[in-house]
């Protein structure tokens, strides 16, 4: 009998990967709450930024920076064509994509913490899976642009760091 001994116990999740696991479900809840907001507050945000958008552009057009400097005419083009980059990203329509696709990437890395908390290496691909969706989603919907690709990059930076993290937990999965 004395060799069962042991056989029924459940193996011992580690601190670390309980502690990635905690920040991972706080984390992905907060972003979902904050999309789902997002989502539908995204025609309110976008005129608010469109009016500031025009206000800088008339500021800019007069050359003059938002802390009154003057702006020469180059500057004044570098600025114009950042700002108009990020139109697509800033309107209704641009705002809702991202927002479902930052809940959809969300739900994802949650449901991989949830597996890696039960120790199923699956889980550590699923989280995988769900960070490279949120990097990819601004791509996607919004093009090849720097602006796009630093929008997932920024969007994404906690999540990349964590499957670095979740790696050194890897031997814990089963």
């Amino acid at each position: 009998m004395e060799m069962l001994e042991g056989f029924d116990e459940k193996p011992k999740r580690p601190q670390f990967l309980t502690v990635l696991c905690i920040l991972s479900f706080v984390g992905g809840s907060f972003f979902i709450i904050r999309n789902a907001v997002l989502y539908a507050r995204a025609g309110d945000i976008a005129s608010i930024i469109s009016t500031a958008k025009k206000n800088v552009e008339q500021d800019s057009a007069r050359g003059i920076d938002s802390v009154k400097r003057p702006r020469s005419k180059e500057d004044r083009k570098v600025f114009g064509n950042f700002m108009n980059s990020f139109s697509d990203m800033t309107t209704k329509k641009g705002l809702q994509e991202n927002a479902m696709a930052t809940i959809i990437s969300s739900v994802i890395t949650l449901l991989g913490a949830l597996l890696m908390w039960r120790l199923k290496k699956i889980g550590f691909y699923i989280y995988i899976l769900g960070t490279i969706v949120g990097l990819a989603a601004p791509v996607i919907f919004f093009g090849a642009t720097s602006n796009a690709f630093a929008a997932g990059i920024f969007s994404q930076f906690f999540g990349v760091v964590f499957i670095f993290l979740y790696a050194l937990n890897y031997r814990s999965l089963h």
